[in-house]
């Protein structure tokens, strides 16, 4: 489990996966890390990554001391500004009723091909019919089109 700069061998973790995600970190932090309090708060975004393969990258939001010497580290998850190839403007949306690890899925399939979708907007489905999905990306045509020809020329 990597925890950027608030690892150590007594470590808990909590992670609420709902968007933003936030990860709580209950820990004894050594003598350094706690003469670097102020820095360590103000540093970041740090990559915090599980073994299962989740990774998120996180900004320090709160510090708080226990009696028994120990800290409690509140994290909240950082969006990168959402772009295409070359920082071209590019945006996903997605079907309100989407789960998410749907919404995670697919944004690894526009990562996987150059494209940072960031946060993933929400759209409610207006129409007849019960559709799977309702995916929509908005980006200049001269992208696609220059992206196309590359790979079908």
């Amino acid at each position: 489990m990597e925890l950027g700069p608030f690892g150590g061998p007594d470590v808990r973790l909590r992670i609420n996966r709902e968007p933003p995600v936030t990860a709580i970190v209950l820990w004894t932090p050594s003598a350094e890390q706690q003469d670097r309090r102020d820095e360590l708060m103000q540093g970041g975004p740090y990559d915090i990554a599980l073994p299962t393969g989740e990774s998120w990258r996180m900004a320090p939001e709160k510090w708080q001391e226990t009696p028994d010497g120990k800290v409690v580290v509140t994290l909240r998850s950082v969006l990168p500004r959402p772009h295409g190839p070359d920082g071209t403007p590019f945006e996903l949306g997605m079907e309100a009723g989407v789960t998410e690890p749907e919404k995670r899925e697919v944004s690894q399939v526009f990562r996987s091909i150059g494209f940072e979708p960031g946060d993933v907007r929400l759209m409610e489905r207006r129409g007849l019919g019960d559709y799977p999905w309702l995916v929509t990306v908005s980006l200049p045509l001269a992208i696609f089109l220059k992206s196309f020809l590359v790979s079908y020329a």
